[in-house]
């Protein structure tokens, strides 16, 4: 871990010692699993990435974080992440930030195998809500987000920045497999159809901003009938 130069001039002089303490990465991980930092709070914790540095605060338990910890940047000391960490550090909440905006929001039940994830407009709004339900067990959000999609049920909801939806999808072991929709900005329904392992499959509808029906075309197996 790497502790920035620039620290004393964002930092009182007791906080940088604590931070470069907390850089000595090998003996602080040692003391956490064997010595008295066991059962304690924890502040002070940074990683350098780059020219950026952060601070991580929360409270350990036999060696392992647990419940509510926070990150945030030692350079303006604006929030970057907020996590939840359930037993032996696996996180159940994960929320992301940048510039103190929300970007990302992610909830996760490992014995379910499901999780909800969220993504922000920079105003805060939801510009897309995934739900995953994977058919076999991970252990952290970020591998569900990566290999979920391609090995589980999923339904998709985008958004347009005025809050309405822009569309809905359903995905099964990464190919679209259910009802598929399509709205204008107003809210009207522009399309929808049926997909069954990634083919369309039934009545490919059309409509216009007024919502008036306009055309109907069948499809077998992505074959228009």
């Amino acid at each position: 871990m790497i502790i920035s130069s620039s620290l004393s001039a964002y930092w009182p002089r007791w906080i940088g010692l604590l931070l470069l303490a907390a850089s000595l990465s090998g003996y602080t991980q040692a003391l956490l699993k064997q010595g008295p930092l066991k059962d304690t709070i924890w502040i002070g914790g940074a990683e350098g990435q780059g020219n950026e540095c952060y601070v991580d605060s929360g409270c350990y338990k036999d060696g392992f974080r647990v419940g509510a910890w926070q990150r945030t940047s030692c350079l303006d000391n604006l929030l970057r992440m907020r996590l939840m960490y359930a037993d032996s550090e696996r996180v159940v909440t994960r929320i992301t930030y940048d510039q103190g905006i929300i970007t990302s929001s992610d909830s996760i039940d490992f014995d379910a195998k499901y999780l909800s994830h969220r993504d922000f407009y920079s105003r805060g709004s939801v510009r897309r809500h995934r739900l995953l339900r994977c058919t076999k067990p991970y252990h952290s959000v970020q591998e569900i987000l990566r290999v979920g999609k391609k090995t589980g049920e999923v339904q998709e909801t985008k958004y347009y920045s005025n809050g309405n939806v822009e569309e809905v999808l359903n995905f099964l072991d990464g190919r679209k497999n259910g009802v598929y929709k399509y709205y204008y900005q107003n809210g009207r329904l522009k399309y929808d159809c049926y997909y069954i392992d990634g083919k369309l499959n039934g009545s490919y509808k059309t409509y216009n901003e007024k919502g008036e029906l306009v055309s109907v075309v069948v499809y077998v197996d992505d074959m228009v009938q």
